[in-house]
């Protein structure tokens, strides 16, 4: 994969973010592998803060799109990028909804998701 060029390396660091291989990453992008913000998405599908942390310190800023991947993630994730800055919370409320994920939700509205949101989800009791 290495060989092939910088666009194969990034959808490579991707899927290393999202299965948390960071040696596998910082080889990536000591080869020019440089599409942090897509790597920032990945580690975030399964919540490793230890690769979102590294992956922001390498320069990863687009929090707002990893906010709603972080949705998959879990709170800690979640959590994370709303503390680096993430302000996209009304559609990761809206995708949490759909999860059903209630912890998630919870923290959303702390951070003033739109709660008229809930009304499009009968089914969610945060109760």
């Amino acid at each position: 994969m290495i060989e092939r060029g910088a666009s194969d390396m990034n959808t490579g660091l991707y899927f290393a973010a999202e299965a948390g291989k960071k040696a596998i990453m910082q080889l990536m992008v000591e080869k020019g592998a440089n599409d942090l913000n897509k790597a920032l998405r990945g580690a975030s599908i399964f919540g490793d803060i230890s690769i979102m942390e590294w992956v922001c310190e390498q320069g990863a800023t687009d929090y707002n799109e990893a906010l709603y991947s972080a949705c998959y993630g879990g709170e800690k994730a979640v959590r994370f990028l709303l503390e680096k800055g993430a302000t996209n919370v009304d559609a990761a409320l809206d995708l949490a909804c759909k999860r059903n994920n209630l912890a998630v939700i919870k923290i959303l509205l702390e951070y003033n998701a739109d709660p008229n949101i809930l009304h499009d989800y009968p089914h969610i009791n945060l109760k």
